[in-house]
């Protein structure tokens, strides 16, 4: 086979452009994160066009603008970002659980996207695809956005595109279609009548009547209720800690957590003389509730 005759010349950077005899076109070699990468002139390019692009291509290569060709779409950024935050422990199983609930929420709304490459998605794609969110409230849109938006910082800050759609002026986080739910706290007298209908004979064994006191008279979370132990309670210095709440794992069992459910819920609550009582009952319902299962697990045992 007869070699190729190349009349080399360098290129801008650590380029290298050539002529190709046996081909008859120009072609340009350059390296990129270690790679080396060729491009050929097309038939009928002319000669001017095909080094100018090889100019510009060393160009931004020196200047730290060039952006490769990957077919990396934009579900993988968005996957790799989501399990990333949960692998590096940035982020608890519940907000994980979230996290993956909300990546599902973009698959469906916003298909036209979800497995198209990223360089490829355009203002225009963003345009058509975000009116389709507001089917959710504003507190999930804002999840869906955010996220949308991290997946597109994350492909800037890797090189894989240049600019952030969602950056320009013309794109605007939607407005729920759905009106937004206000949340009021019971007024103390509410508060006082839920007492009083709590108090009544007939609500004495209630199933869970000591958990909804408990709430009513300390203001905790139905998780932190939930999560309490014995040895959270100080009877002596009249005390009930608050460390840990009740929370889903990555599978979505639910777990007790090891803490709260932001860092600054830590705290400790002095009682009241009528949460002391309300404690004493729930953990003699508790201690009750233990030994009848204690002895279940035992006659199953003997009968196995």
């Amino acid at each position: 086979m007869a070699r190729t005759q190349r009349n080399k010349r360098r290129g801008n950077g650590q380029g290298t452009i050539f002529y190709n005899k046996n081909k008859k076109i120009w072609v340009a070699q350059y390296t990129v994160n270690g790679k080396r990468k060729t491009i050929y002139q097309k038939k009928y390019e002319p000669k001017k066009r095909f080094v100018a692009k090889f100019t510009k291509i060393m160009n931004d290569l020196n200047q730290g603008t060039y952006i490769d060709k990957i077919d990396k779409t934009f579900r993988e950024i968005l996957e790799e970002h989501v399990e990333n935050k949960f692998n590096t422990n940035k982020v608890s199983p519940r907000t994980y659980i979230r996290d993956k609930q909300t990546v599902k929420q973009i698959k469906r709304t916003c298909s036209e996207i979800f497995e198209m490459p990223i360089q490829k998605i355009t203002v225009y794609h963003i345009r058509r695809v975000l009116p389709n969110i507001t089917i959710y409230s504003n507190k999930t849109i804002d999840k869906i956005y955010r996220l949308i938006n991290k997946t597109f910082k994350i492909a800037v800050s890797d090189r894989i595109i240049m600019f952030n759609p969602l950056d320009n002026e013309s794109i605007t986080k939607p407005r729920s279609n759905i009106p937004d739910k206000q949340i009021e706290a019971l007024t103390l007298e509410q508060n006082k009548k839920m007492v009083e209908v709590f108090d009544r004979e007939e609500y004495k064994n209630l199933k869970y009547r000591n958990i909804v006191l408990l709430q009513l008279y300390t203001g905790i979370r139905i998780g932190e209720a939930l999560a309490l132990s014995i040895e959270d309670v100080d009877f002596k210095a009249g005390t009930i800690s608050i460390r840990k709440t009740m929370t889903r794992d990555e599978n979505n069992h639910v777990i007790i957590g090891h803490t709260t459910k932001t860092l600054t819920a830590k705290r400790t609550i002095l009682m009241r003389n009528r949460t002391r009582s309300i404690l004493r009952d729930a953990i003699k319902e508790y201690k009750k509730n233990w030994e009848a299962a204690r002895l279940d697990y035992q006659k199953s045992k003997s009968r196995s």
